[in-house]
């Protein structure tokens, strides 16, 4: 009854996941705690309780140990903003936030030990996305300089709320692989279309170069031709999305040249984002050891340049990093980002090596590994030009690499004991044959 608790409230964090904007409880002090974090709450009290109860294992491995390294950077280059001024109930907010997403890499961890159970948190990211992008298309959306009406409804900020989409797309199509209902398959197929306008709909110029990595990485991963056919599916879609988009949006689209270029347009905002970019690393190089102090940079930003005065953050989740923890937090941090992609990799050829031997459920799981790294190469495309270090989606696909190469190695562990029980097995040829004894009867 507890596990099944536990269960249905990790699906429920799932299912509000990418709902940052949906506000259900003011905290005071301009804080709001949405439904994710309520439910995200439950979960870690219900979750502890189970795990005293039943003795659940943690995760093994490196990552874990980095992750706790990374945290206790963060708690160094917490210590070095309050000595700079920053105040502690600041701190303690910021705080609460960074254990909230850091607890979901170790209560997916905990809580999934089956496919089933796997799929079944898959399927609340996809409720999740689809709420998320009916809230973004019929929403009114947010003009603004140089914005043609971006949509972004309460999922997020418009680029990362691009970004969940885009992330769900790969799961969805998993799932549509994985399933034989047709009930599902409609609802899937609906799913993909959803997420599609929506990530359209916020007109991200990102979410743009993530979709474009994403294809790359799932072409040179097919194995298959129905593979290739829902690359092209998903394509078609996006290419028809950005047909149907206002006019602006390309001209949007056109303006990721002027990094290169020099030839910044007014109002594309990418001189500004160059210009922060520069402040960032400034500010790394100010205190290479532990940075300016943990969300500090908006603190630090005018005194380096005066004019840069209410700048926001660093539009890069590394660079974040590195200008906040220093190396303290941004060796831990490259760690985790390398270590998640190589154990989506690690649980692939794992699966393909071994599924040729009967077994289904590898054949499933290689299919998820391959989906979910998709979605991380995604959604890191976006956080890369954006403040993602702390997103939801990415700590998500952080714990979902350790559990699904946890997966594969039990199956690929019980299919080789299989194979092995079924090579000692004796046969008739492997029987001697009898031989009578002195004296006895022939």
């Amino acid at each position: 009854m507890l596990r099944l608790l536990v269960h249905l409230l990790l699906f429920g964090a799932g299912a509000t996941l990418f709902l940052n904007q949906a506000e259900s409880l003011d905290l005071g002090a301009g804080q709001v705690a949405t439904p994710h974090k309520l439910i995200t709450a439950a979960l870690i009290v219900v979750a502890g309780f189970h795990w005293i109860v039943s003795g659940v294992r943690l995760p093994r491995g490196p990552k874990p140990l980095w992750i706790v390294a990374f945290f206790t950077s963060l708690l160094v280059s917490s210590l070095v903003a309050y000595g700079d001024g920053l105040p502690i109930s600041f701190l303690a907010i910021k705080w609460t936030k960074y254990l909230g997403v850091g607890a979901l890499y170790f209560l997916l961890t905990m809580i999934i030990r089956s496919r089933r159970e796997l799929d079944f948190f898959l399927y609340s990211l996809v409720l999740s996305a689809v709420i998320a992008s009916l809230s973004a298309v019929t929403s009114e959306g947010a003009g603004g300089y140089w914005n043609p009406v971006r949509k972004e409804g309460i999922g997020a900020g418009a680029n990362q709320a691009a970004g969940n989409l885009l992330m769900a797309l790969p799961i969805v199509y998993a799932l549509f692989v994985g399933t034989r209902s047709w009930i599902l398959r409609i609802g899937l197929s609906t799913a993909a279309v959803a997420s599609v306008a929506g990530a359209v709909a916020a007109l991200s110029r990102s979410a743009f170069l993530a979709a474009t990595a994403m294809a790359a990485l799932w072409i040179t991963r097919m194995r298959r031709l129905r593979d290739l056919q829902i690359v092209l599916v998903v394509g078609a879609l996006l290419v028809v999305g950005i047909g149907l988009a206002p006019s602006g949006y390309l001209e949007r689209l056109s303006s990721l040249s002027d990094a290169i270029t020099g030839s910044a347009r007014a109002g594309t905002g990418i001189n500004e984002r160059v210009r922060v970019y520069v402040a960032g690393l400034a500010a790394f190089a100010s205190n290479p050891v532990a940075g300016v102090g943990t969300a500090a940079f908006t603190h630090w930003a005018p005194t380096w340049d005066p004019t840069m005065r209410g700048t926001p953050t660093v539009h890069n989740a590394v660079l974040k990093v590195a200008a906040e923890q220093g190396l303290l937090g941004l060796v831990p941090y490259l760690a985790i980002l390398v270590l998640t992609f190589s154990e989506y990799s690690t649980a692939q050829r794992l699966a393909r090596r071994y599924r040729r031997r009967g077994s289904p459920e590898l054949e499933q799981l290689y299919v998820r590994a391959l989906a979910l790294q998709v979605s991380f190469v995604g959604l890191a495309t976006v956080a890369m030009f954006q403040p993602g270090t702390w997103w939801r989606g990415m700590w998500v696909l952080f714990g979902l690499s350790t559990v699904t190469l946890q997966l594969v190695r039990e199956h690929v562990a019980a299919v080789t004991d299989e194979v092995e029980d079924a090579d000692a097995a004796p046969t008739w040829t492997s029987v001697p044959e009898y031989e009578p004894q002195p004296g006895e009867a022939t």
